[in-house]
This record gives structure tokens, sequence and C-alpha cells, in this order.
């Protein structure tokens, strides 16, 4: 995209994301990421402990800051998410005891997951080791549910998903540039 994602928009798309988990009842939403500027906004900021080691990493870390709770962690390039879509998550996740994700086309769409209680004491007492991926970090721990609207879900990772994303009136381009 050319710069951070997370500071893409007006609000930035980081905010809105945040709004949405804070929007379905979450008590905090803490922004974790590498840029400073995260930290100038509405939101608590964590500097990235260990910046280019991928997302399961990076879960790991955010596990170690809410001991004993739940965890929902959302990826910034979901501009799109809803507090609905949070809602149905952590109710699977809660209830299963497990983390859960949702099924996007058959496979697990790990920008959005929801961790029980215990999932977080686990990853926060063995944090994954730099470059793990979501899948190997939970592996039979993660519950798949069908998301309530899979167009929500959608990564905006490249210029054009950005335009079509804005062309169906959901992400406005002009000030996403």
């Amino acid at each position: 995209m050319g710069r951070d994602k997370a500071l893409i928009g007006d609000p930035p798309w980081a905010y809105r994301v945040a709004g949405a988990l804070l929007g379905a009842g979450c008590a905090e939403a803490t922004l974790l990421g590498g840029d400073p500027a995260l930290g100038r906004g509405p939101f608590p900021f964590l500097a990235d402990a260990r910046a280019g080691a991928g997302p399961a990493a990076a879960v790991g870390q955010a596990a170690g800051h809410v001991p004993g709770g739940a965890l929902v962690v959302a990826a910034c390039d979901l501009p799109l998410l809803a507090p609905q879509d949070v809602v149905t998550l952590v109710g699977a996740a809660t209830s299963t005891g497990r983390a859960a994700a949702f099924a996007v086309g058959g496979r697990p769409q790990w920008s959005l997951v929801a961790l029980a209680a215990p999932v977080v004491a686990g990853l926060a007492a063995v944090p994954p080791e730099p470059g793990t991926s979501m899948g190997a970090t939970f592996g039979d721990l993660v519950v798949l549910v069908d998301p309530p609207d899979p167009g929500r879900l959608v990564d905006i990772d490249t210029p054009a998903a950005l335009r079509a994303a804005g062309a169906k009136g959901s992400v406005n381009p002009r000030s996403d540039r």
C-alpha cells in the first residue's frame, strides 16, 4: 500500500478496527505496531517488541498483557469490521474455551481471532517463536465459525482491493489514499 496500513484513512483503519472491538463490548482496545504515530492517537499503544517476527509473535506479545483474560486480535487491514463480527467470534471462543476464527472460503481467516482465557494463558507462558504461522500456533485449538457477512472480512492489502471496497461504498478511497 506504500505506507503503514494502520494509519490509512480518516479515521485511520486501526482506529476503525479498535472501534469495532469496543462496540462489541471489549473492555479495552490496545494498538500494537511498529509505527510510533499509533501511540499519538486515542487508544493505548504497545510497541511491537519483535518487529518482523510475524503475526503469531505479536499475538503472543499481546497475550502477555492480559494475564487471566480473554483476547481478541484484529488486523488493521479489516477496516470494514463490524461489532457483530467480533461478538460472533467471542461467543465461539468463550463457549468452547478455545481460539475462534472465521472460515472464509473454507480456510481460517487469521486476521481476526478470538482467544479464550486458557489459550491466552498458554500463549503468555510460552509465546510463539518468531516466524511461526498462525496455523501452527493455534492448530487444533481453533474453532472455525461462519462469518455473519464475509464481505466485511476482506483484507484490504492492495490499492486494487481498496478501490473495490470504495466502489461498494464501504471505504472512502478519497480519504484513504
